[in-house]
């Protein structure tokens, strides 16, 4: 009897692992999905305004998160957690500096 409920437990447990590895998969895939939008808006917005540097690191940002969108839902890559936090925390820095950079009105350097 035991052992029937022990393989009973056994197996709700396999499978509330698996749902829940699917769930966050595909939790950061739809993140990324709608980084990659929004990043894409944002290079529109700058190529529109003639802006090259802005431009350049909205290009570097959209590519690094689809780097993570390749990295969430690819599961045979070797480190793909690092990949795609790596990828992940260039996107944020970039697109930081870039809004940054966008409201200073020519006050910093480069911008």
């Amino acid at each position: 009897m035991s052992k029937l409920v022990g393989n009973a437990t056994l197996r709700t447990l396999n499978i509330k692992e698996e749902l829940v590895g699917k769930v966050v998969g595909g939790g950061a895939t739809l993140q990324a999905g709608y980084s990659i939008g929004t990043t894409a808006w944002k290079t529109v917005e700058d190529i529109t305004r003639n802006d090259k540097l802005c431009t350049g690191l909205c290009l570097v940002a959209t590519t690094c998160e689809g780097v993570a969108l390749v990295a969430s839902s690819c599961k045979v890559l070797p480190f793909r957690y690092r990949v795609y936090i790596g990828a992940k925390t260039t996107s944020l820095a970039v697109m930081r500096f870039r809004n940054l950079c966008r409201q200073a009105n020519g006050q910093l350097g480069p911008c």
